[in-house]
C-alpha cells in the first residue's frame, strides 16, 4: 500500500488445544493527501475534491486443523464500505461496499 494511512483495531484468539485460531481485523482508510493516487484502486482525483476518506475495512479469518499438522480448513471475509473519496472520485466503483469470501482448504505432507 502505498500513499495511505489505515488506524485500525485487530483481535486475534489462538485454541491449540481444538486446533483452532482467526482474527478480526478493522481499518479506517484515508489517503495520505487529497490529490494522491488511490494506487489498489487505480483512482486519482487531482483536484483533491472527492475528499480523503476511502472507507471503512472489516476482515476475518477463522483456520481449524481438521487433522493436526496435516490438513487444515481457512474460512474468510472482507468487506470495504465506501467512504466520500470512493462515493465521489471520477470513474469510481458502483455502489457503496464491496464484500469479498473465501474458503481454503491446505494440506501439509
Amino acid at each position: 500500500r502505498s500513499n495511505l494511512s489505515a488506524p485500525g483495531a485487530r483481535f486475534s484468539f489462538d485454541n491449540r488445544q481444538k486446533g483452532l485460531d482467526g482474527r478480526i481485523v478493522y481499518q479506517a482508510a484515508y489517503l495520505a493527501e487529497a490529490e494522491d493516487r488511490f494506487v489498489v484502486g487505480r483512482l486519482q482525483d487531482p483536484s483533491g475534491v472527492s475528499g480523503k476518506f476511502l472507507g471503512h475495512t472489516l476482515d476475518a479469518r477463522v483456520r481449524k486443523w481438521l487433522v493436526e499438522d496435516n490438513l487444515r480448513l481457512e474460512v474468510g471475509a472482507s468487506a470495504l464500505f465506501f467512504g466520500e473519496y470512493l462515493k465521489n472520485v471520477p470513474d469510481g466503483p458502483d455502489g457503496s461496499r464491496t464484500l469479498f469470501g473465501y474458503t481454503q482448504l491446505t494440506a501439509s505432507f
